[in-house]
């Protein structure tokens, strides 16, 4: 987990500050945005970490799918 946060933090730290810009635009423009950088995120990540992203991404559409 710890090898993950440090690999990730960078991207963490701009989807984070990408969710706080993109509230303004409303939820589900938000979860859309959100889940084609995680798709972006789980094509560039290797081993265990794309189950996490795979996860993510799982998650955010089950969210569109519902708005």
């Amino acid at each position: 987990m710890i090898f993950f946060q440090q690999k990730y933090r960078k991207s963490f730290y701009k989807i984070s500050k990408f969710i706080a810009s993109s509230v303004a635009l409303g939820p589900s423009a938000t979860v859309e945005r959100l889940s084609s950088i995680a798709v972006g995120l789980n094509a560039q990540s290797k081993g265990d970490n794309s189950a996490a992203f795979g996860d993510l991404v799982y998650v955010l559409n089950i969210m569109l799918i519902s708005r």
